[in-house]
């Protein structure tokens, strides 16, 4: 079974524009693309940073990653960098705004007292 590891993840919340976004976002292309000795990196390489930086974007949002999990990640690095600085981004803004989590992690609050409301309805 395949190991990953986020350890040499180059995320960097920092970076790059976390959104919202209107338009397709390239800044993370740019970041991924050189090596730190100015060249160049293989479409390979670039999937592959593409994964890195979405993994170490859920770790640093504290989300646990199962093997499907993982896999999934490749999926949507494979779909292009883009994609994963605005889904990066999503965790980025959720993150940073914990009080929009609300009861259980699933929104804000609801007015009506939710499920447990309503099962005290009953």
């Amino acid at each position: 079974m395949q190991q990953h590891s986020s350890s040499a993840s180059p995320y960097r919340r920092d970076a790059v524009p976390v959104g919202p976004f209107s338009d397709e976002p390239m800044d993370l292309g740019a970041v991924l693309f050189e090596r730190p000795d100015g060249s160049w990196r293989t479409g390979e390489e670039i999937r592959n940073a593409s994964r890195a930086w979405l993994t170490g974007a859920l770790d640093a949002a504290g989300v646990a990653l199962g093997e499907h999990d993982h896999f999934v990640t490749g999926l949507l690095a494979d779909d292009g960098w883009s994609t994963v600085q605005v889904i990066a981004g999503w965790v980025a803004r959720a993150h940073l705004n914990p009080a929009a989590e609300g009861e259980n992690g699933r929104g804000p609050p609801r007015p009506d007292g939710g499920i447990a409301a309503l099962i005290g309805r009953i």
